[in-house]
């Protein structure tokens, strides 16, 4: 078997979908041996190649415009177009972005109907026809992934795609956060980071339905019933300016008089990660809607 995959998102690992993209090729090359794997990678032009791909894996860079135009000409007709061109029996697209026509089977992950459930997501027409799009191509793909059943049944009811095309494949965390801790190195990551004994953590994205606002405004509470020894920790890339999509959290803030509460630590490097989350008091995941149920 040879498998094509989309490969936008691989030089995004710090997303969702980058993770998911990279976990699934490391492991399926390892484990699967009869396998043929070549990602087809977008490149837009003064961007890097594809970074830290298997020797094994192929890879076939495709020159795209930058810009939604871009991405969208490459899901609709260069992927496919590649897909022929390495000889692929199998594509798939690991995100909710396939193609309405595909020369091989296609299996495409739709790890969730967030920006089409969404009301602020809906608003823009051009998201409007690019749910209208890619909802069509799902309807259409050989096989659907999703990563709960929470999004199965999403699928299902929105999509109106029928039960037996869509296979619930659970996502699962690296054994790395599940190892025991290591004193030294810990300690080292807390002061990387200047962190507390205690602390509350958030990690994750800063979009709307993240509902960090919502977290926020429950701290106005608890950060005068435990005071600044005690911390919410953000962590994650923190949105560089405000709009529908991302609020003004330094003005909200503000506004709630919780500075003292808060703390910023930016960027988590991956390999920190761990460690911020077993020396956590409580970890805080307060979404609206996720893909993994």
């Amino acid at each position: 078997m040879h498998v094509a995959i989309n490969a936008a998102f691989w030089n995004q690992p710090n997303t969702g979908s980058g993770q998911y993209t990279r976990q699934l090729v490391y492991h399926l090359n390892r484990m699967v041996s009869d396998l043929t794997i070549t990602l087809v990678y977008p490149q837009v032009a003064g961007q890097p190649a594809p970074e830290g791909v298997p020797p094994s894996v192929n890879v076939k860079l495709v020159p795209v415009q930058a810009g939604n135009l871009g991405k969208v000409w490459f899901e609709q007709r260069l992927f496919p177009k590649a897909c022929r061109e390495v000889g692929a029996t199998v594509a798939h697209v690991p995100y909710w972005g396939g193609p309405l026509q595909s020369p091989v089977p296609l299996v495409v992950t739709v790890h969730d109907l967030t920006t089409l459930l969404v009301p602020e997501y809906r608003r823009p027409f051009r998201n409007r026809l690019y749910n209208a799009l890619v909802s069509a191509s799902a309807r259409g793909a050989t096989r659907i992934i999703t990563d709960s059943e929470a999004s199965k049944q999403d699928i299902i009811t929105h999509l109106h795609i029928p039960a037996e095309k869509v296979e619930r494949i659970y996502l699962a965390a690296g054994p790395q956060f599940s190892s025991e801790d290591d004193g030294l190195l810990d300690m080292a990551v807390l002061r990387k980071y200047d962190l507390p004994d205690f602390y509350a953590l958030y990690l994750g994205g800063y979009e709307l339905h993240k509902n960090v606002t919502t977290l926020l405004l429950a701290w106005t509470y608890v950060g005068q019933a435990l005071g600044e020894e005690y911390p919410l920790v953000l962590a994650g890339r923190k949105p560089t300016q405000s709009s529908e999509i991302y609020p003004d959290y330094d003005t909200y803030i503000k506004q709630l008089d919780i500075e003292e509460y808060v703390r910023w630590i930016g960027y988590v490097d991956e390999a920190d990660k761990p460690v911020l989350y077993r020396n956590a008091e409580t970890f805080i995941f307060p979404s609206r809607q996720e893909g993994f149920g």
